[in-house]
């Protein structure tokens, strides 16, 4: 739990499930070093203890290291299989890391586990980030709608329903969550996102992330597995220039 809640202190308390930072903790280098030491004397007393391997593994998401918090993630579930936080944990990382269906599996399989979960905002927005990666638009809003609704959702929810809405063509919702991002956090940026999700190929941040091992067009695809043209790029909405403009140079959505 010391290890947790040293991770909770990356975050500077606001948001439970960024890990990876935009909080305004004085050392957050030394907070992260904290949360891994905690996390290895747990490993120490209880290597079998599935939350113990939970803790590691998400000690590894604090430095972005995605490839690095697998292996615990996996302990942890093989310990116990019915484990919903792990296996959504995996299915986080697997979306971050560019695998859409494996994720998707995941996660569904998570909220089938535990469909009250507090963190079930969460597992939602990871099933709309799966559908992103396949170019699955409208799903992606209706996953990403319905996780920004959900109880508990934290501000960096809202941006990814933001970038559904406008993938799938809906100027008018995403420009509704652009409103709601700017009143709870004035100050948040692209960059704040993408610390907080640190997705493995920059691909995705322009959105043709491919869906499928090896196919690296960044197309989409139909029933039959053929490609139907290349991902296009959303034409920008709302400038909302208090959200962004000053960091990036080409826009996506109200948040870009």
């Amino acid at each position: 739990m010391r290890a947790l809640g040293h991770a909770h202190n990356c975050t500077g308390g606001s948001d439970p499930e960024a890990y990876q930072g935009g909080g305004d903790s004085s050392d957050l280098a030394t907070e992260v070093l904290l949360a891994r030491r905690w996390a290895e004397r747990a490993v120490e007393f209880d290597v079998l203890d599935p939350f113990v391997n939970f803790t590691m593994g998400r000690s590894f998401w604090l430095e972005g290291d995605l490839d690095g918090s697998g292996a615990w993630l996996d302990r942890s579930t093989s310990i116990s299989p019915n484990y919903a936080q792990g296996i959504y944990a995996r299915a986080w990382t697997h979306a971050l890391s560019g695998r859409g269906m494996e994720g998707r599996a995941d996660v569904d399989l998570a909220m089938a586990l535990s469909p009250l979960d507090p963190l079930h905002y969460a597992m939602t927005a990871t099933r709309a980030l799966s559908h992103m990666m396949c170019s699955e638009d409208a799903e992606a809003a209706r996953w990403a709608e319905r996780a920004a609704r959900s109880p508990g959702a934290h501000v960096l929810i809202a941006v990814i329903a933001i970038v559904a809405h406008s993938l799938n063509g809906d100027t008018e919702r995403a420009n509704a969550w652009a409103a709601n991002v700017r009143d709870r956090r004035p100050d948040l940026t692209q960059a704040d996102f993408f610390r907080a999700f640190p997705f493995l190929d920059p691909g995705f941040r322009q959105h043709g992330y491919p869906c499928h091992p090896g196919d690296d067009s960044g197309g989409r695809r139909s029933g039959n597995g053929r490609r139907t043209g290349r991902r296009r790029r959303v034409r920008s909405v709302d400038p909302t220039p208090s959200l962004g403009r000053r960091v990036v140079r080409r826009r996506c959505c109200p948040f870009c």
